[in-house]
């Protein structure tokens, strides 16, 4: 079993972090000792967060010595901490992928960076920063004022969720990536960009906001069986904002008194805030994206 070294204390999203790359890079759970004496150092295989050495041969992983650990090479250069410097060396062999690894860094690492080094993101300078769910869904396992002191016993169980999460997101973001593969595809040899007919259910919204034609998107319900759904491109990933809404009129209607206002033979349903409705077929569905738009 590999022994990591980090320091004693409150612990943060930073070391915690670090050490659950560490594991899922190791394979294994490994024997971590949280502690400041130095002398403790030299018989680790990792020391992460502690000692203000960074040197990868001897798996020293630190960020607080003087003049920092270094910079990203990106727009907006975050400064790396000890779990982003742990990430960068291992984690394309943890995702298998250097695409994969990037996009992970984006997404968690390079914002818990930013904040370990004291860049503001909560009100985020930088678009691409964003202040990751994990950080909640971790520290929910910190002790409180009123609580014994059993940070050991917690950071091991945070370590664990930690993992998890990172494992997760890997799975998702890799699926995403051939997701976005089958719908610009479907963008590409829709004869008609306004409205793009899927053959099965995979996240949209993203990669069609990207093209500035799409309207609507049609492909069979993941949880109506029979049923095909219509559904609006919003406007932007963050609001609730359509491109074109559905027919105004459709607001709210069922069944038969849809049938009978809209003259669409399997027309089912129209949510009242008509940014989706389903019908029996797909010609139908198409029916009602084309009757919507404006």
């Amino acid at each position: 079993m590999k022994t990591i070294v980090t320091h004693s204390g409150d612990f943060h999203m930073d070391d915690l972090l670090a050490v659950a790359v560490v594991e899922l890079y190791e394979g294994s759970e490994c024997n971590i000792v949280r502690t400041r004496d130095a002398a403790l150092f030299d018989n680790a295989d990792y020391v992460l967060d502690i000692g203000q050495v960074y040197h990868i041969a001897t798996r020293r992983f630190d960020h607080h010595q003087e003049g920092g650990a270094g910079f990203r090479e990106t727009q907006d250069g975050t400064p790396y901490a000890t779990c982003g410097l742990v990430w960068k060396e291992f984690g394309t062999t943890i995702c298998d992928s250097a695409l994969l690894a990037e996009m992970l860094d984006d997404r968690i690492f390079k914002p818990i960076d930013a904040l370990d080094n004291g860049i503001e993101i909560a009100n985020p300078i930088f678009d691409t920063l964003r202040l990751p769910l994990i950080t909640d869904l971790v520290y929910i396992f910190r002790p409180t004022w009123k609580e014994e002191d059993n940070n050991d016993e917690l950071f091991r169980i945070s370590v664990d969720v930690a993992k998890k999460y990172i494992l997760r997101t890997i799975k998702v973001l890799k699926d995403n990536i051939e997701a976005e593969d089958i719908v610009r595809a479907a963008y590409e040899n829709s004869p008609d960009k306004r409205v793009i007919a899927l053959d099965y259910y995979v996240p949209y919204q993203d990669v069609l906001m990207r093209y500035p034609e799409p309207l609507f998107v049609v492909y069979p319900s993941d949880s109506q069986e029979g049923m095909w759904r219509v559904t609006c491109i919003r406007k932007e990933r963050f609001t609730f904002e359509n491109r074109n809404d559905l027919k105004k009129e459709w607001a709210g209607k069922i069944s038969a008194e849809l049938v009978k206002l809209s003259g669409i033979p399997t027309i089912n349903f129209v949510h009242n805030k008509l940014f989706t409705g389903a019908a029996g077929t797909r010609e139908d569905a198409l029916e009602m994206a084309y009757r919507s738009i404006n």
